[in-house]
Order: structure tokens, then sequence, then C-alpha cells
């Protein structure tokens, strides 16, 4: 009986420890969640000096709302003025954004980026610790971003401490569904490869089915 007891009481200690490490887990996730929201808050506030409506999209607030760090911040500004991409990394440095690197050279930013026709220029910053990339769009950001982006399910945005939710992302929440959004992507795109096998719990589905499934109640 005491040998039951003790392995009893060290079963109890494992779960009990197991239980308190989940935990722990929890608080570091929703902590670091929370810090980078006020990384993404700096920033934005920031560059709403040159545009009021850039956002933070696709990956960050898709992650946030679903519980996961942030692997980086995208953040997205119109700034139409005709000014070389040296000046206008030395105005995000003014701002105090600390840039660390620019793309010049557009063949080698990722296919994300290249496929997007309305980004102009990408510079990647350092804020916080956290990593944040700044692109300039050559149209307003309410219809060059996040309407743009090729796969239902990164078609969210942050902005004055919200969460922003397409009917496309919040379908494909719902019934754990992907699908292709922008003709313009080939099908094995890298970009949407990766997303494809980061929700390989989800079902890719035909753009129409998407669609279908957008329709019900």
């Amino acid at each position: 009986m005491k040998e039951y007891l003790a392995q009893l009481n060290r079963l109890n200690n494992t779960e009990e420890y197991k239980i308190n490490m989940q935990i722990e887990l929890a608080y570091e996730i929703q902590n670091r969640i929370a810090h980078q929201k006020l990384v993404a808050n700096k920033v934005l506030k920031k560059l709403e000096l040159l545009d009021r409506y850039c956002i933070v999209a696709g990956g960050a607030p898709r992650d946030w709302y679903l519980g996961n760090i942030a692997k980086d911040i995208d953040v997205y500004l119109h700034y139409p003025l005709l000014i070389k991409s040296q000046q206008r990394e030395n105005l995000l440095n003014e701002l105090g954004l600390n840039v660390q690197s620019r793309h010049d050279n557009w063949k080698q930013v990722t296919e994300i980026y290249q496929t997007n026709r309305f980004i102009t220029q990408l510079y990647n910053s350092n804020i916080r610790g956290e990593k944040v990339q700044i692109m300039f769009v050559s149209e307003p950001t309410f219809t060059s971003v996040v309407n743009t982006f090729p796969i239902s399910i990164s078609k969210a945005w942050y902005k004055r401490e919200e969460i922003g939710l397409t009917p496309e992302f919040e379908t494909s929440v719902k019934h754990k569904i992907l699908w292709k959004t922008e003709d313009s992507y080939l099908e094995d795109n890298k970009y949407l490869t990766k997303i494809r096998e980061k929700f390989s719990d989800y079902i890719y589905v035909p753009k129409e089915v998407g669609v279908e499934f957008m329709g019900r109640k």
C-alpha cells in the first residue's frame, strides 16, 4: 500500500508539474503577444505622421488572433511623395524606427512581396527586440494590402489596438479550410506552400468552395 501511495504521489507531482509548465508557457505566450502589440502600436503611431491609414497586416494579426506569437510584424503605409529609397530610410530613422537594412534589389525579397505589385519598398527594423518590416505601397492601404493577400487565412489586420477580420479569414477559422484568393499566384507559390504547411490541419479547397462556405449562415 505504501509503495502504491508513493507511486500515486509521484504521478500527481508529475501531472502537477506538467500543468504548471503549461500555465507558465501560456503566460509567456500571452506576455510576448502583448509585447508585440505594444511594439506595433508604437510603430503605427509614428508612421501615422506619414499615413493615417497605415496598418499591420497578414501574419502578425492572424497569429495574435489564434493565440500565437508572430514571427515578425509587417507594417504597410502609403506615402505618395516621390523620394528616393535612401530619403525614405532617413525619414524612418528620424521617426526613431531604427532601419537596419532595405531592399533595393527587389529580386532578393521573398516571393510574397515580389508578387504584390503594390509594394514599392521594404525596410527591415528591430524595435524592442521584435523584427519589424515596414513596407511602402503605391496605393492607399485600404485598397492595396489585405485584399491582395493570396490566401484566406492571412486576410487580417491590426489598427488602434484591434484586430480586423475579413469574411475569408473568419470562414477559414470557423471551418478549418484554406483557399487561394488571388488568381495571380500560382499553386506552387512558395508563400502559399508555406501557409498550407503551417496550417496542415486545415483542408485546402478550391476558391469556389471557400466562397460557398462564406455564404453560409
